[in-house]
């Protein structure tokens, strides 16, 4: 979750500052999320169309953003025909993301099972998204939202992308690299295809920090031990828990738990 609200938040600083239209403090500068959202209220974000991918709490961290800097939500539908005055966002998941080569309709199961056989349908949302948080899970075996010559086309409308998933060369191939929370953003020179300095006219500006939620420490340490002291403490009282016993690589006799078979030639 504060991945994705220090990814959302980072994404409309970089905004700000590559467009010189408004000025944030750094989120690693911000006492927590209560001053972070303090800061959102203090500007006015202009006219521009913001996509959020995922399904997950990454996603659903950079929806709070949004959300409460009150931008107008659309589905994708809406989102890809809107040509209105205010700001807008619309948040793609796996479904609206990928489709099966074989034209089926979507299954989550088979899809999970199965990524060599989906086609990105991203291109709709190439010429209509100026700011991109890409907040989904990907692997190799996934095709990518778009190629680094791609980026060169007319119509090529994004010019700031904040990739929480930071997969470097991978879902997005202009994440070249994972960059520190005191230099969070790189360019990429569409035309000579080359990393360049950010902030400029003509880059396309990434924001690729790996641990965002060192940025918000005091409430990610809240959130986080809320979680274990909720849903994985109870499981150590229990006689048998299903979690826990998933959780061990190794049983009380030190051979490999069932869940973990598969590093049984790694251990011989």
């Amino acid at each position: 979750r504060y991945a994705g609200i220090v990814g959302a938040y980072n994404g409309l600083l970089t905004w700000g500052l590559k467009h010189k239209t408004f000025a944030l403090k750094p989120a690693h500068q911000c006492k927590n999320f209560a001053e972070m959202k303090m800061e959102l209220e203090s500007i006015e974000i202009p006219k521009i169309k913001m996509v959020i991918t995922g399904g997950g709490r990454v996603s659903h961290g950079a929806v709070e953003v949004l959300d409460h800097c009150k931008i107008k939500r659309m589905t994708p539908t809406e989102f890809l025909e809107y040509q209105g005055n205010e700001a807008a966002y619309c948040l793609l998941e796996d479904g609206d993301l990928f489709e099966r080569k074989d034209k089926a309709a979507w299954d989550n199961h088979h899809f999970y099972e199965n990524h060599k056989e989906y086609n990105m349908k991203f291109d709709p949302y190439l010429n209509q998204t100026d700011l991109l948080i890409n907040g989904i899970y990907w692997d190799e075996e996934l095709p990518i939202f778009f190629t680094k010559e791609d980026t060169a086309k007319p119509g090529f409308r994004i010019k700031v992308i904040a990739d929480v998933t930071c997969d470097v060369e991978g879902s997005i191939p202009i994440t070249l690299r994972a960059t520190p929370i005191q230099d969070p953003v790189i360019g990429w020179d569409p035309i000579k295809q080359v990393e360049s300095a950010p902030y400029e006219q003509n880059t396309i500006d990434v924001m690729a920090v790996t641990n965002l939620p060192a940025e918000l420490p005091a409430d990610a340490s809240d959130g986080f031990g809320s979680d274990l002291i909720q849903h994985v403490l109870p499981e150590f009282l229990k006689e048998n828990s299903s979690i826990i016993n998933r959780a061990k690589i190794t049983t009380k006799l030190g051979k490999l738990n069932e869940p973990y078979s598969y590093l049984k030639d790694y251990v011989s």
